[in-house]
């Protein structure tokens, strides 16, 4: 699980792999300007096609310009200003069979985002593992039952999210999705424990992290 320094940067990675704005993935994600929206992240899904927006508010979602908005099916222009009425229309249209009057584009982007909030998932779930496992190895006179305790459960949680989600299983096997689990592991260990001098990428392997009977010594 070892990697070199060199290559994508942090941000560049979770743009590519979850089109957001890098933040850090151990950490509860901070709501832009649509937090209302179900699901949504600062990402190119959520928005229609660019043409029908205009200049951007910081950090938020470019909006529909008024004459787009016009022209926009109904249910589009519903999704623009109360994601929570469109949610509860396309509910009743897909259950009466009216699917001619389906917001199709935004149904799917918003079935995308599951997966991506599910990926988001398991990697904060990865890195409050691997800063336990930081905290374990290099602050031994604070070793105990509630240390070793709190692993396992975090150990724990990680499986039933795999059992429950197995497609997220190819996550674990690719490289930058650990780089970044890393990364936001070693910024909670390096702030709860005053410890600089962290190793930067991670020594363990995968199958060692996840193993039950595995401890780092040191």
């Amino acid at each position: 699980m070892s990697r070199s320094v060199v290559g994508p940067t942090r941000e560049t990675r979770q743009r590519r792999r979850f089109g957001c704005p890098g933040s850090s993935l151990a950490s509860t994600a901070t709501a832009a300007p649509h937090a209302g929206r179900i699901g949504l992240l600062d990402s190119p899904l959520g928005i229609l096609h660019q043409k029908n927006f205009d200049t951007p508010l910081e950090g938020g979602p470019k909006r529909m310009t008024a004459r787009a908005h016009q022209q926009a099916p109904k249910g589009a222009r519903l999704y623009d200003t109360d994601v929570v009425a469109w949610a509860n229309e396309q509910a009743q249209l897909l259950r009466s069979g009216r699917q001619d009057q389906l917001d199709i584009e935004h149904i799917a982007e918003e079935i995308e985002d599951v997966g991506k909030s599910e990926q988001r998932e398991l990697a904060s779930r990865a890195s409050i593992l691997l800063a336990h496992l930081l905290k374990w190895q290099f602050q031994p006179e604070r070793r105990g039952a509630s240390r070793e305790t709190t692993i396992r459960t975090r150990r724990t949680s990680i499986e039933r999210r795999l059992h429950r989600t197995p497609s997220l299983a190819g996550s674990l096997k690719d490289p930058d999705w650990w780089a970044d689990a890393w990364d936001d592991a070693l910024d909670a260990a390096t702030r709860e424990t005053g410890i600089a001098d962290l190793p930067r990428t991670c020594p363990w392997s995968m199958d060692q992290v996840l193993d039950h009977a595995w401890l780092p010594s040191g």
